[in-house]
């Protein structure tokens, strides 16, 4: 029997087969083997992830150690492997009726930049400061409702600085580690959690999450339709972009304003990559894969969690087409809460930036829990 018990999950999984999910027969495992390995590598491996998650069960700690002793099997060994070693749980809701997924997608931007502040790039991307404390997935009672906080000599622990308290501050405590065109230029890079910058010596700078605010996030985006400046149909990352640039980015304009309803503001790491480097590091500590990786809630799924994925997405161009594939729980986001909620990483630059820009879309999720 699946090990589902073990999940904070258990209430709302309703076993199924494999047989019932369609195009499972027709999905390129061996193409998925291939995440689901790094995955693995990460589970047995005894350093912790970027951003802490619940812990894998057994069961899936013994899956993993199976698999690393595959290396590389056909693509019907892989499905083999699966069926064998997992079970199919549908989601459900209290009243056992299938939990209809939410899918929005996301992908790594790749934007030009400069490791000094110049006449063009004038906008800071930050370090981790050192006064940040991080409760990782849990709240901390003595400040609900945030995940990251300071303390102050005192007074204990308060709210870390908003959005627009950090880019109005003046003290100079916060180190910028690359600087980019402009505030929606770094918001892009915040939102996305990575991005890759092309510096203008030909090398690149890979930023990294490290770290958070602790301030729920906010969808500037939902802001701009409920206040009908954007329909919703028209809604997508190059007309949120616009808009912003068109409103103005100095402080007290509309454009800058729209930035700062959301005040959450994330920290990177930075280091020089070269040519071949793999994927943008998601919150799981290793390399995300375009189409195969896919960002939980990390507070419900452990990583290394597969789900197999049935939804109509405009993933390919923009109409709206079959996607069905086994991906991987390898990332987490702050607006990622819920147990169907489910953000697709697309891979990098402008084209899969335009594509997860379109996936706001509803669609059928099922668990693979180890047997």
């Amino acid at each position: 029997m699946a090990n589902a018990a073990t999940f904070k999950a258990k209430s709302f999984l309703k076993p199924t087969s494999f047989e019932s999910l369609d195009g499972f027969a027709e999905d390129n495992l061996q193409e998925a083997w291939n995440a689901f390995i790094a995955s693995c590598d990460q589970i047995l491996a005894e350093h912790p992830p970027i951003r802490p998650a619940v812990s894998p069960s057994r069961a899936l700690i013994e899956v993993a150690s199976k698999a690393i002793k595959l290396k590389t099997p056909s693509g019907s060994e892989a499905r083999h492997f699966f069926t064998e070693n997992f079970a199919p749980f549908a989601l459900i809701d209290k009243g056992a009726y299938p939990i209809n997924a939410f899918f929005t997608g996301y992908f790594e931007p790749k934007i030009d930049g400069s490791l000094t502040k110049t006449k063009k790039f004038l906008t800071p991307i930050y370090a981790r400061p050192k006064d940040l404390v991080s409760f990782n997935h849990i709240e901390n009672p003595d400040l609900p409702g945030y995940f990251a906080g300071r303390r102050l000599l005192g007074q204990g622990l308060v709210p870390y600085l908003t959005r627009q308290e950090i880019e109005m501050d003046q003290t100079e405590k916060f180190q910028p580690i690359a600087w980019v065109a402009d505030e929606v230029d770094a918001f892009i890079i915040h939102v996305q959690g990575s991005a890759e910058i092309n510096l203008n010596d030909g090398r690149r700078l890979k930023l990294t999450y490290s770290g958070r605010n602790g301030h729920p996030y906010s969808s500037i985006g939902k802001v701009l339709i409920d206040e009908q400046h954007i329909k919703p149909d028209a809604m997508s990352l190059a007309s949120l972009k616009a808009w912003i640039r068109s409103n103005g980015l100095a402080p007290g304009e509309n454009g800058r304003n729209l930035l700062w309803k959301n005040a959450s503001f994330i920290f990177f790491d930075g280091a020089i990559c070269d040519q071949n480097s793999n994927g943008p590091i998601g919150g799981a500590s290793i390399p995300l894969a375009a189409l195969r990786s896919i960002a939980t809630d990390r507070t419900i799924w452990p990583y290394g969690t597969p789900f197999w994925i049935n939804a109509q997405l405009p993933w390919r161009n923009s109409q709206p087409e079959s996607f069905q594939r086994l991906l991987f729980s390898q990332d987490t986001g702050s607006a990622i809460v819920g147990e169907a909620r489910f953000d697709i990483f697309f891979g990098s630059g402008v084209h899969a930036g335009d594509l997860a820009g379109g996936i706001r879309h509803p669609g059928e999720a099922y668990v693979l829990l180890p047997k």
